[in-house]
């Protein structure tokens, strides 16, 4: 754990450097950026690779992978043909370049997706067979690789350096772990027949996930189109600046913790789902405790905090963080449990609640800078309205562990109620 979180932290200790080096304009491209990948990778996988560690024989497990990768390669000739019809029409972000260090950026958005869900498949391996070290060192190494490149870019005055930097950086420091990880893998011939049985059998998981996990992006888009409507480009840089410093915390934290807490719940939803319970709510109290120090430090000192350590010119991005300060125990505290859901098979049940929430949330920014167009009422809106939702799934997902306890319970009442006796066996029977 302490690996991973120096690898986040590295990030957040290069930003009084990174943020002397690029405009609020880098970090919107970025951010456009980053967003355009997302959504793209919500079906590059089919989201099949999060069952990798859940599955019980190891044989379903090499499987999933082979059936993830198969995703992988049809999700890439599916997005080379849109991405390359909006290249050759111009349909981009205002905020999109054409390209990116002299390559089509097309060509470098496919590079990024496929890299990313590599990366994120051979992360799932890794968990399953417990060798958290090796992600560990793969983060700390990222981290180190995307600060190097992009201060490096930004003192060469390297265009779009601070999307290049991320991407080479993310790319070089996975690479290791997905060999590693790929070496882990008992290969064998891939059988359709039970390829396809696997893919029906968690059908819900790409039925129901990925589309919601789409509407997430969409949410995201949405956002990120309304904030350059209503405030400009200027304001979508102070926003995705500010965003990536509040989300810092949660990486560093959630990622390690949530490494760890898949494959403990998987555990304990199997044998003991009363524990899970137990463990899910000493989780959100812990986390809850940890971000109650950052809001107060962000509320009453956010702009002043953000001008000293990043330069003057962020001082509007600390306002804005500490608009946004209410997400820091609503993500941290939730994301871990989202897990739960895939293992109760409620995909099908969560996805209309997905989509309803993800609905509902931009249309609340909307309305708020329909009526109020002010950056305060927007951004404050944006935040507490991501707060009741979290807080509604989190209500929701402990309504699935406690049903999960009752039919464990009802199971062992029904073993202890029909006993097989083995002296009632006749010889036959034995045998």
């Amino acid at each position: 754990m302490f690996a991973t979180v120096f690898g986040q932290a590295l990030g957040i200790l290069t930003l009084p450097v990174k943020s002397r080096l690029y405009t609020d304009f880098d970090y919107a491209h970025l951010l456009v950026f980053v967003v355009v990948t997302n959504t793209i990778t919500v079906f590059s996988s089919g989201r099949y690779d999060i069952l990798i560690p859940s599955l019980k024989e190891d044989k379903d497990a090499t499987n999933m992978v082979w059936l993830a990768l198969s995703f992988l390669v049809s999700s890439f000739l599916v997005s080379f043909i849109i991405l390359f019809i909006c290249y050759h029409f111009g349909l981009w972000y205002d905020y999109l370049e054409d390209s990116i260090y002299f390559v089509p950026v097309f060509i470098f958005l496919l590079a990024h997706i496929v890299s990313m869900t590599i990366i994120r498949i051979s992360t799932y391996i890794l968990n399953r067979i417990e060798l958290y070290n090796v992600i560990a060192t793969s983060r700390i190494l990222t981290g180190i690789l995307v600060a190097v490149f992009i201060i490096g870019f930004g003192f060469l005055n390297i265009e779009e350096g601070l999307v290049f930097g991320t991407f080479l950086g993310t790319f070089l420091g996975g690479f290791i772990m997905c060999v590693r990880a790929f070496q882990k893998v008992n290969w064998t011939r891939p059988k359709f027949s039970e390829i396809k049985a696997l893919a029906i059998e968690h059908k819900d998981q790409f039925l129901f996930t990925s589309p919601n996990t789409f509407f997430v992006q969409f949410r995201e888009n949405f956002v990120v189109t309304l904030i350059e409507r209503y405030f400009g480009g200027t304001v979508l840089g102070s926003f995705s600046f500010a965003r990536r410093l509040i989300k810092q915390p949660i990486i560093l934290l959630g990622s390690a913790v949530g490494e760890v807490y898949i494959k403990k719940s998987s555990k304990l939803y199997n044998t003991n789902p009363e524990a899970l319970r137990k463990n899910a709510k000493m989780l959100i109290l812990g986390m809850l405790l940890i971000s109650i120090p950052m809001i107060l430090v962000l509320v009453l000192f956010g702009p002043q905090l953000f001008a000293f350590f990043f330069g003057e010119k962020w001082r509007f991005a600390g306002k804005i963080a500490y608009l946004l300060s209410p997400l820091i125990p609503a993500l941290l505290a939730t994301s871990p449990l989202s897990y739960i859901i895939v293992l109760t098979k409620k995909q099908r049940v969560f996805m209309f609640y997905g989509i309803l929430t993800n609905i509902f949330i931009p249309a609340a920014f909307y309305v708020a800078m329909y009526f109020w167009p002010d950056v305060t009422v927007g951004f404050l809106t944006l935040s507490f309205a991501e707060v009741l939702v979290r807080i509604v799934s989190t209500v929701w997902i402990f309504w699935f562990v406690r049903v999960a306890i009752q039919q464990f319970k009802d199971r062992i009442e029904e073993e202890a109620n029909n006993p097989i006796e083995d002296h009632l066996l006749t010889p036959t029977d034995k045998e």
